[in-house]
């Protein structure tokens, strides 16, 4: 249940007319006090109905007889059903760098190597050299159009008395939460088992194992990718803010490797001795409530390295959900408009639609590694040993 009334919503449609909301003519409402001052009025009948039986019949009197009020009205409950989907938690900002498109045609991101190159000292009157040569690397992404159409009879929304039909289309901003959950979880994990998506991590991209989760573990994927080259230029590629991305399965596990203030490290020649954590503070733990199994990766937080491994993207100018009804009622003999519950003017049928238009692909692989968390040896060439990482203090 939404937690703001309606007067609520009414008074901060003013505050965010540079957000895009499903009908783009809101901007243009927001600015109109004439028709703001009447949102705010409706509001209030609104809230005042929620309660009072006299008050319910008020705004009822002035919904038949005042298509201004009629207008207003639907505004609020636009809107009302446009929060529940801002108010949703999504998973893929945890994992996914956010863009946006001009259109449905493939637009490109293009990451440009130069490594961590500085500038030169320049000796009196003499030439600026030029910096070492780079590359570029392109990464496409594209957006999709998805939605869905739900609706019943006459004859059944009058037997409908506990409200129950409309239950689909409020549940229209979950859909579209998960939604972009799917077509973006579903590149890196295979939704149904968790295992990690071998399209994206696989020999190829240098960025699949099947190490067990642990300190040990860990502190060999940290090295592993905080020593990789700019293959463009040799130079050491910044990691950003690391994040350990596990499921609930190996929540707990996670924030026990991780939150240890001191650990018992066991040395090569098999002497034991305790010291600090050496990977606390190292990576960040982030819980994907979508990941089944016990699969866990390492990658970079959106945002805070130069080599995005992801991306998603919303339509420029569409970036919430779309939510209509069918207005083919046709109009009453008398004059005035119908509701959309009375049925179209056809066949009386009732009917709600949803769009969404988002995407989502993968980028560089390099500072991510993925593993099924299974105990197994294969790991990728250059990944270092457990020697390699084990303290001779």
């Amino acid at each position: 249940m939404l937690t703001q009334t309606f007067l609520d919503i009414a008074e901060s449609i003013g505050d965010q007319n540079d957000g895009l909301s499903p009908a783009a003519a809101r901007k243009r409402w927001a600015k109109d006090v004439r028709i703001m001052r009447t949102v705010e009025g409706v509001a209030r009948m609104l809230d005042a109905a929620d309660g009072s039986m006299s008050a319910r019949a008020t705004f009822y009197e002035a919904l038949s007889s005042n298509d201004l009020v009629a207008f207003a009205t639907g505004v609020l409950i636009d809107r009302q059903i446009e929060r529940g989907y801002a108010e949703i938690e999504k998973q893929w900002p945890k994992f996914f760098t956010h863009t946006t498109v001009r259109n449905f045609r493939p637009k490109s991101i293009a990451e440009l190597h130069l490594g961590a190159q500085s500038f030169y000292d320049i000796p009196e009157l003499t030439p600026y050299p030029f910096l070492k040569g780079g590359g570029l690397s392109e990464y496409f992404i594209q957006v999709g159009k998805t939605g869905a159409r739900y609706g019943w009879s006459f004859e059944a929304r009058l037997n409908d008395d506990l409200d129950q039909l409309m239950e689909v289309v409020r549940a229209f901003p979950a859909m579209a939460a998960n939604t972009e959950d799917e077509k973006s979880l579903g590149l890196l994990i295979n939704l149904g088992t968790g295992a990690p998506a071998t399209s994206f991590f696989n020999v190829g991209n240098a960025n699949l194992g099947q190490m067990k989760l642990g300190r040990e573990s860990l502190l060999r994927v940290l090295r592993y990718l905080s020593t990789k080259r700019d293959p463009y230029t040799g130079g050491l590629i910044p990691t950003g803010t690391l994040q350990l991305v596990v499921g609930p399965a190996l929540e707990g596990l996670a924030n026990a490797v991780m939150g240890a203030g001191r650990v018992v490290i066991t040395r090569v020649d098999g002497t034991k001795v305790e010291t600090d954590n050496p990977i606390a503070g190292r990576f960040d733990v982030v819980v994907n409530a979508k990941q089944v199994g016990a699969s866990w990766m390492v990658m970079p937080k959106p945002g805070t390295a130069a080599k995005a491994p992801t991306w998603f993207a919303h339509l420029a100018g569409y970036e919430s959900p779309d939510y209509r009804y069918a207005n083919n009622q046709g109009r009453a003999m008398g004059g005035g408009d119908l509701g959309a519950d009375e049925g179209s003017f056809l066949n009386d049928s009732i009917e709600y639609r949803a769009r969404h238009i988002c995407g989502a692909a993968t980028g560089d692989p390099a500072l991510t590694y993925a593993s099924d968390n299974t105990g197994g040896a294969t790991e990728p060439v250059g990944m270092p040993t457990v020697a390699d990482v084990t303290y001779t203090v």
